[in-house]
């Protein structure tokens, strides 16, 4: 189980900053908020714990480590209309993953780069926490029962220790991403 007690840096000191800039849509003050890059004393904790449960051993996931994996291959996109139509894709899928919007999550893009923040904010921007080609992005819980693999090579794989895929309510919740 991760600890969560861990120091937190100010937004504009975190590595990847500068995403935030290039959204189409300014964030929020509250989304921005929401964002919380952790110092890299704490992302080295996090990671280690990461490496100490050998969660990458085997791809996506150490062979056995979860019951059920999942995965969505994105579509490189050239164009503005495609570009949408993959966003609702991904958030979609996203969703129908049934982690709970106010669940805190931890982003983990490597020893020293580790973000705290929801999964609502994970669904609603995942575009701005990952860039394909160059960000594996390894998403979990403090529980580990699930892990979500953002890979380079446009692909996400969802790890999770339920044994039956979540069907959430889609009425309604999903438009709010």
């Amino acid at each position: 189980m991760i600890s969560t007690s861990l120091e937190e840096i100010p937004l504009d000191e975190w590595r990847y900053a500068w995403r935030i800039e290039q959204l189409e849509s300014p964030l929020s003050a509250l989304d921005r908020e929401r964002i919380r890059p952790l110092s890299v004393a704490s992302s080295k904790r996090i990671a280690g714990y990461l490496d100490a449960t050998n969660l990458h051993g085997d791809f996506p996931f150490k062979e056995g480590f979860f019951h059920r994996i999942e995965s969505l291959a994105l579509t490189p996109v050239d164009h503005q209309d495609k570009l949408l139509k993959e966003d609702q894709k991904v958030k979609k899928w996203l969703y129908r993953r049934g982690i709970p919007f106010d669940a805190p999550v931890f982003l983990t893009y490597d020893s020293s780069t580790v973000v705290l923040t929801t999964w609502k904010m994970l669904v609603r921007h995942w575009q701005l926490f990952y860039y394909s080609i160059s960000d594996d992005l390894t998403v979990c819980d403090h529980s580990m029962n699930w892990c979500l693999l953002f890979f380079h090579e446009h692909e996400l794989f969802f790890g999770t220790n339920k044994t039956e895929p979540n069907k959430p309510n889609l009425r309604g919740q999903f438009e709010n991403c």
